[in-house]
């Protein structure tokens, strides 16, 4: 049994209290005194040296700590207490050796010491991570609800058993909710898993507390990032970068956010940030296609060259450079680097585009792949690039064509739009249709056009892969699409189903005379309009109305087109 301690007098017992008092409130300096004091008076006194060991602990003093520890030990060498906190003390200033030995000494004398299996498995935690699991265990089997020893495993097991590190970490928070580093680490763990729902609520729990916590605001950030929540995740993404402007990696996420909401000139200002902390090759690929989407072709190509400098067979950036030279109407460069890329991984969409820039091996029609990929990166800036830039002149006549040629009633028409993409022809065909339906093979288009709130029902689909019902519509809009159909027989064998008889099919072509249709360079098919005429015969459509239009501008000159307006017998 441990030896007795002298009992002290009324004066220092209150001074023990007092002293007590201060440690607990961590006026330091203030119960260094009294227990200095009350040692003047009872030198021999381990419990009160202890105390006062224990204090310097605290405030970093450990030399003068693992002094008084080795004074209780002397007077009570069998007080397992003393030598685990000597071990600490010497653990503290790296004396591993020294404090393995002490630890040892309190375990001997109680094998169920918690603190000190806990703190052994701290010496253990780098170099011998197996010696480390087993005091954790030992600590965890004398005290199963001791929050160190779970967060303890909980940390040595993120590598070894991530299952289990969850669980530690659990228990860590179930027995001490405030215990924001287990929190933290546990809710990191369920992000690493993409169990985004259950990190969540623990993420805002420390929030909850620690509103300028930067990481916990990133991590919260970069979850509704994951749950596709760009808004919030821009919010608390930016808010982490006013706190801390160094954490890693928070201007390619923000940039990550403002590429998908196309805001390409903030992601390019955060990208451009990132390649001054980090230079990689990806982060310049990805200045190069947002420079690409802003039409600054120089910029992208100088970033996009120094990938393919420091990697040739980059793919991505490779098909980029087709695009900018494509852009630029500079069509050897644009096939040099598309045949590059193909090289390396064919596709349905590189070949059409090289078919059409070498006018070898025509296609009868755009691949789905090909169209879907342009829209979707198109859309966001469609309506403004189509109309200001292009001078886009379809809406604008078919709003006056319809009324003179048709004289439709407002609300009138089950309408199909084919190919409506961001709904500009939409908006004009709205005002007589009791119901209209858009298909389109571009998710980012028919995004656009879902909020203008004149579609009663949007597709996105191939529609010779969508099943219509017969005899459906009463009319059929094909604005601009048909440049990316080059034979029109199977169009023309979906309208036959799907128009009700008397239905009308109203389109635009651009238009050539040498051939049937004609893949151009800048990869659309144009069409003449005899074919047009015998294919609609064909097919029992009589011509209600033909007339020429300068479709759009395209390299500063109108590119010449049709609009047809035919009636199913």
């Amino acid at each position: 049994m441990p030896a007795k301690e002298t009992k002290l007098d009324h004066i220092n017992e209150q001074r023990l209290q007092q002293a007590l008092a201060f440690q607990q409130t961590e006026q330091a300096d203030k119960a260094i005194t009294l227990y200095s004091l009350i040692l003047q008076s009872y030198p021999q006194h381990a419990m009160v040296s202890h105390l006062l060991g224990i204090v310097f602990a605290q405030v970093g003093q450990h030399e003068q700590a693992i002094e008084k520890f080795e004074q209780c030990i002397s007077l009570h060498p069998e007080n397992a207490i003393y030598h685990a906190s000597l071990a600490n003390a010497l653990r503290r200033i790296k004396r591993f050796p020294q404090a393995k030995q002490a630890f040892e000494n309190a375990l001997s004398l109680d094998p169920y010491l918690v603190s000190a299996h806990n703190n052994l498995a701290l010496i253990y935690f780098s170099s011998d991570p197996d010696k480390a699991q087993y005091h954790f265990e030992q600590a965890l089997r004398s005290d199963p609800e001791h929050t160190d020893a779970h967060f303890n495993m909980g940390l040595l097991l993120i590598k070894r058993n991530k299952h289990r590190a969850i669980e530690h970490f659990n228990r860590a928070v179930l027995t001490d909710p405030g215990h924001h580093q287990a929190r933290f680490h546990l809710a990191q763990l369920y992000h690493l898993e993409k169990a985004y729902l259950k990190a969540l609520p623990h993420y805002d729990l420390i929030l909850e507390e620690h509103p300028h916590h930067p990481d916990c605001l990133e991590k919260t950030g970069l979850v509704h990032l994951a749950l596709d929540q760009h808004t919030k995740a821009q919010e608390l993404l930016e808010k982490a970068l006013s706190i801390d402007p160094n954490i890693p990696e928070i201007h390619h996420n923000l940039a990550c956010i403002f590429h998908h909401k196309k805001d390409y000139h903030r992601a390019v200002e955060h990208w451009l940030k990132h390649i001054q902390i980090s230079g990689d090759i990806e982060t310049h690929y990805n200045v190069g296609v947002c420079y690409l989407y802003l039409g600054r072709y120089e910029d992208s190509t100088d970033h996009l060259f120094h990938v393919l400098k420091n990697d040739p067979q980059h793919y991505h950036a490779l098909v980029n450079c087709g695009a900018v030279f494509l852009q630029k109407n500079q069509p050897q460069l644009a096939i040099e680097y598309y045949e590059r890329a193909q090289k390396i991984k064919p596709t349905e969409a590189i070949g059409y585009v090289l078919s059409a820039l070498s006018q070898k091996h025509i296609p009868q029609s755009s691949p789905s792949s090909y169209v879907t990929d342009l829209f979707d990166h198109y859309a966001y800036h469609y309506d403004q690039h189509l109309c200001d830039v292009l001078r886009y002149q379809l809406p604008k006549r078919l709003e006056s064509l319809i009324p003179e040629v048709l004289n439709y009633k407002e609300k009138s028409q089950i309408a199909l739009d084919i190919g409506c993409g961001t709904g500009l022809v939409g908006t004009v065909i709205h005002p007589y249709c009791k119901r209209l339906c858009g298909v389109d093979l571009s998710e980012n288009m028919l995004n656009i056009a879902r909020h203008k709130n004149i579609y009663d029902e949007l597709i996105c689909t191939d529609i010779h892969k969508h099943t219509f019902k017969s005899d459906s519509f009463d009319w059929v809009i094909m604005a601009d699409s048909l440049p990316y159909f080059g034979d029109l027989t199977s169009i023309f064998h979906l309208l036959c189903d799907v128009l009700k008889p008397q239905g009308i099919f109203m389109f635009s072509v651009e238009t050539q005379h040498a051939h049937d249709y004609h893949l151009t360079p800048s990869a659309r098919f144009a069409h003449n309009p005899i074919y047009i005429d015998t294919i609609s015969k064909h097919h029992g459509f009589a011509l209600i109305h033909k007339e020429n239009i300068e479709l759009r501008s395209q390299q500063n000159q109108f590119i010449e087109g049709h609009i047809f307006v035919l009636e199913k017998n």
